[in-house]
Order: structure tokens, then C-alpha cells, then sequence
């Protein structure tokens, strides 16, 4: 009995979670791809994550062609231009149904895997590698994974609405 209110307590001082185990699967996921040489299928969901991320953070979880620009704009680094980002939401899957309203094929995918087990990233890439570009898939990929763990980080944790919607999508059957 002690021993319960002293966790209680510890974990009622951390008020935002460090991690979202469906966006580190997903992430994983992704990053695994790559080590097996599976670029495209890899650039693929990661092309979704700009459309999850910006789902998330609405509280009706939609998403456009313009929030995966305007997210894109902010997080992916080193920044590229525009066209690029635009090339990119073309070729997300969300956009072959209008790239406009709920990004169900994505949101789905990042939903399904919150009873996988959590895994260790795979490295993705090695210190004497140049960063790839983002015409390939490999560099789109990079980016966008890097860009994701940046918004989670310093963002996507702190809002309540982005916390409320990984709540909704870990309960849905």
C-alpha cells in the first residue's frame, strides 16, 4: 500500500508523456524498412506522417494539402523548397482521396500498431554517410522521421489535443 503512493505521486509530477508508443512503432516501423532496403515501401508511410501529424494535432483529426506545407515548412530539416513539400503531399496516399478532411489510411496505419511490441529503432544511417537527398527515398524518408520526432518533442507532447487523439485512436477497436 506505501509503496503505490509514491509512484502515484512521481508520475503525477510528469504532466506530459516523454513518448507515444504508436507514433515510436510507427517510426520504428518505418526505420526498420529502410534497414531491410525496402525504400519505397519506406518513403511510402512516411509520406503519411506530415497528414498524422497535423491530424492529431485538429479536434476533429483532419487534415489538407496546406497543413502537410504548413508542417513541412516548420519541421523538416534542413528545409527544402516548397516545390519539394508539394511533391511530397502529391505523392502521400492521402491525396489520391482529395488530400482534404480525416487522413483515414494513415491514421489507421498508425493506429494499428499500438499493440505491437515495442522494438529498438534500427539505425537508419551511418556517420560517414552523406545526407541523402530528398528526391530519393531514402532522403525523403530520413527527413520526414526526423522531422516527426522534432514535433512530438517540442510540441505534439505539450498539446492536449494531440494527446487526447492518440487517447481516441489506442481505444478504438
Amino acid at each position: 500500500m506505501t509503496d503505490a503512493a509514491p509512484r502515484a505521486a512521481s508520475s503525477a509530477q510528469r504532466p506530459y508523456p516523454a513518448r507515444s508508443k504508436m507514433l515510436d512503432v510507427y517510426a520504428g516501423d518505418i526505420a526498420g524498412m529502410l534497414v531491410e532496403g525496402r525504400q519505397e515501401s519506406a518513403e511510402r508511410a512516411a509520406l503519411a506522417i506530415p497528414h498524422i501529424a497535423v491530424a492529431l494535432a485538429d479536434g476533429s483529426l483532419h487534415s489538407s494539402c496546406t497543413g502537410y506545407l504548413d508542417w513541412c515548412r516548420k519541421w523538416v530539416q534542413p528545409e527544402f523548397d516548397t516545390g519539394v513539400y508539394q511533391d511530397w503531399c502529391s505523392r502521400s496516399s492521402e491525396c489520391e482521396h482529395g488530400g482534404n478532411g480525416v487522413p483515414f489510411a494513415a491514421l489507421r496505419s498508425l493506429r494499428l500498431r499500438r499493440w505491437a511490441r515495442e522494438v529498438p529503432t534500427p539505425n537508419v544511417g551511418s556517420e560517414s554517410e552523406a545526407a541523402p537527398k530528398p528526391s530519393t527515398p531514402r532522403g525523403v524518408t530520413c527527413a520526414l522521421l526526423g522531422a516527426a520526432f522534432r514535433w512530438y518533442e517540442q510540441e505534439g507532447r505539450y498539446q492536449t489535443v494531440v494527446q487526447t487523439n492518440l487517447a481516441r485512436l489506442g481505444v478504438l477497436r
